[in-house]
């Protein structure tokens, strides 16, 4: 027997992407929230540079999604 996975959702490329989506939502505000109580990173207002998300979906095994995963580039 084959099995076939389909995948509904996908990665967004871009931040706009992301936006419309609440399950990258609540894990960006998850990853700013532990930034800021890890103090891993200082963030700060700059015209001259934007922050890049880099968004990821963790699977498990049999294709379902485990985890919404991003990360600043």
């Amino acid at each position: 027997m084959i099995n076939e996975v389909m995948m509904v959702e996908s990665e967004p490329i871009d931040l706009n992407q992301a936006m419309k989506e609440s399950n990258w939502l609540i894990s960006m505000k998850k990853e700013l929230k532990a930034i800021e109580k890890n103090i891993t990173r200082e963030l700060v207002s700059r015209s001259d540079k934007k922050a890049k998300w880099i968004y990821m979906l963790k699977l498990r095994p049999n294709g379902e999604i485990s985890k919404y995963k991003e990360r600043l580039g």
